[in-house]
């Protein structure tokens, strides 16, 4: 009997270990997950600013070590977009409607977002008014990728593709935005952003380890008159 009592205390130990290690580990990933940034961009495929923003300064801050690691990303390809009767009209016509759509179903069909992001940057790095289907392809990371893709957009008609344009536009009017790319950082419009990615990221994040890119925004470095240097080394 004594021997199954203490078999039991050592089980009852190690199950509660076991336990406490597990909420650690969960307390630890929420803490992670709620000190990135997080960062919304509306923006809109054919655009020019927006293709330059994209494949020229988020690309490079996202390649950046360390950043991809701090940053929540919510693209929103929709932009400039208007519904008019119950359709989709977009600022640089219907074939920028498509393309938003491919990118709204590479988004959706890559939750990861390195894969998604990686699709963008070459989507939005090919040439105005090159057939979508030949972009998912280029663009996919695979097959079943480009097919997931193709299925979800299905020639600019697909059910599921339509249904994201909504929840994208839905986001959008949300934002209240002016022009495109209009950056949200924290719940925040950042004119910042817009100008110093990388800079406006630095300054928002608040958690451990900041990415070594950022150091050289960190606060001015002061030089002191040398009397008031000495005063404070012998106060």
């Amino acid at each position: 009997l004594v021997q199954c009592s203490a078999i039991r205390l050592r089980f009852r130990f190690f199950q509660r270990f076991a336990m406490a290690r597990a909420l650690l580990s969960l307390a630890l990933l929420s803490g992670v997950s709620a000190q990135k940034v997080q960062l919304s961009l509306c923006y809109e495929s054919f655009c020019p600013g927006c293709r330059q923003f994209i494949t020229e300064d988020l690309k490079k801050v996202w390649e950046t070590d360390g950043f991809a690691d701090i940053l929540s990303l919510d693209m929103l390809p929709y932009g400039n977009a208007q519904s008019v009767g119950g359709s989709v009209q977009c600022q640089h016509g219907k074939e920028e409607c498509k393309m938003n759509m491919v990118e709204a179903c590479a988004i959706q069909h890559l939750p990861n977002a390195s894969d998604y992001m990686s699709f963008i940057f070459c989507a939005e790095s090919q040439k105005i008014g090159e057939m979508p289907e030949m972009v998912i392809n280029k663009c996919s990371k695979d097959e079943a990728v480009a097919g997931s893709i193709n299925t979800c957009y299905d020639q600019g008609k697909g059910k599921e593709g339509t249904d994201l344009i909504e929840e994208y536009a839905s986001k959008t009017q949300k934002l209240n935005h002016k022009y495109t790319p209009w950056v949200v950082i924290d719940g925040e419009h950042s004119a910042g952003a817009e100008d110093n990615l990388k800079k406006a990221i630095c300054a928002a994040y608040k958690g451990p380890n900041p990415p070594s890119a950022c150091d050289k925004y960190s606060t001015t470095k002061r030089c002191f008159r040398e009397d008031i240097a000495t005063q404070e080394l012998f106060a």
